[in-house]
């Protein structure tokens, strides 16, 4: 999805990765398509992705570059690490461990039968655009029909008001001539004409 901003475009890429015990084949294709589109974004716009990406992030230090320190898991998984070089690769950050929140305000989907919780939901945005985002948070309140949380992103963007702009420009009445008598006169005639009109054509 692209949305046109007021200063910037952006680009919303939503993701269903393969989980863990997937074939490698099908995660490198996934991989693969994914860093397919962010490659068709233009460099100037805001590009985020969106989504369940079936992976832990760890706090080693060489994710460092590419995620925060507040991550709920202390060791990433191979799933995490081939988001972890897919970001890197595009200049992007994986904005959802950045943000220092409670650990009840981490996790994103719990195993179920059990009371495991795990952070596989992320949002990941170009560094470029990074500061735009000022948070990231479970939201546990919404019942969503799933095993999984909402997640709640803040983007401080603008967008566009071209569309309200173009409403300003629609066609304005002069109803100044309505005070002149033989035009209000002439205004009230066709009113009644068209009125009659339509009771016609109610009666046919």
């Amino acid at each position: 999805m692209r949305l046109r901003g007021k200063f910037r475009n952006i680009n919303l890429i939503s993701t269903y990765a393969p989980t863990k015990d997937s074939p490698d084949v099908i995660k490198d294709e996934f991989y693969d398509q994914l860093s397919q589109e962010c490659e068709k974004a233009h460099k100037y716009d805001i590009l985020i992705l969106l989504g369940d990406f079936n992976l832990k992030i760890g706090k080693e230090n060489f994710m460092a570059a590419v995620a925060g320190k507040y991550t709920l898991h202390e060791v990433m998984n191979e799933n995490g690490k081939q988001l972890g070089q897919l970001a890197a690769r595009h200049h992007m950050t994986i904005k959802s461990t950045c943000f220092e929140h409670k650990q009840i305000h981490k996790g994103t989907w719990m195993s179920p039968g059990t009371d495991a919780v795990n952070q596989i939901d992320h949002a990941v945005i170009n560094k470029r655009h990074a500061l735009s985002v000022t948070d990231v948070r479970l939201c546990c309140g919404p019942s969503c029909d799933s095993d999984h949380f909402l997640v709640k992103m803040t983007l401080r963007e603008r967008l566009s008001d071209a569309l309200r702009k173009q409403g300003r420009n629609r066609r304005r009445w002069n109803i100044d001539k309505l005070k002149n008598e033989e035009n209000f006169n002439l205004y009230q005639q066709k009113i009644k004409e068209k009125n009659h009109v339509t009771e016609d054509d109610k009666k046919q």
